[in-house]
């Protein structure tokens, strides 16, 4: 469930309003509430209003009974969020830096026991994983767990490829992560074509 603002849901961008977001975890009975905070390059709006707002809900979850196991501090991360000071490019990382840990500081604040994910995108790419992650370690970003997306089987070329080699090597990448930076790594996106049911079973 992904929040952006305090202001009513946008159906279009898909983000949630502080009441909607609680509707949700409500309606589903959430122990293990996974909170996507501070979105990537969408959400265009100033670093201290988003603060702000990750605050407010943090707050409001609490006050209303929601217990929260997982925060995922952004989406898909490897190019930053709030473009564009909070960029991430090259060696360039220092206001993104800063930005993903005001974020996992107001969480650590209200749920002391939150479990903070940096979360990119393309599990079985190698090097953008490594570079990634090398990134964050040299600017000091702080975490608990690496969340990668996998969608191993985009249209292409007037077809879709084979799911195996991508997916295959994305499970080689979680047990390299796990060891390079001494971190748990879950899967919290996987996609297949609608299109082609069987494969995905």
């Amino acid at each position: 469930c992904e929040y952006c603002n305090t202001l009513d849901a946008d159906a279009v961008s898909g983000h949630k309003s502080r009441a909607a977001v609680l509707d949700f975890c409500s309606l589903a009975g959430v122990m293990d509430f996974f909170a996507s905070l501070m979105s990537g390059g969408r959400c265009h709006i100033v670093p201290d209003h988003v603060v702000r707002n990750i605050d407010l809900l943090t707050e409001y979850l609490k006050e209303n009974g929601i217990d929260i196991t997982w925060v995922q501090v952004g989406n898909e991360l490897e190019n930053g969020m709030l473009w564009e000071s909070g960029r991430v490019s090259g060696k360039n990382a220092t206001n993104f830096a800063r930005y993903f840990g005001a974020g996992r500081e107001i969480v650590r604040r209200i749920y002391p026991n939150a479990i903070v994910m940096l979360h990119i995108s393309n599990a079985w790419k190698t090097e953008t994983l490594t570079w990634f992650y090398d990134l964050m370690r040299e600017n000091g970003v702080q975490y608990d767990m690496i969340g990668l997306s996998l969608y191993p089987s985009y249209w292409e070329n007037g077809a879709y490829p084979d799911w195996r080699p991508k997916a295959q090597s994305a499970v080689v990448n979680f047990s390299q992560l796990h060891n390079r930076y001494g971190k748990e790594v879950m899967l919290v996106e996987f996609g297949m074509p609608a299109s082609e049911p069987d494969k995905a079973k």
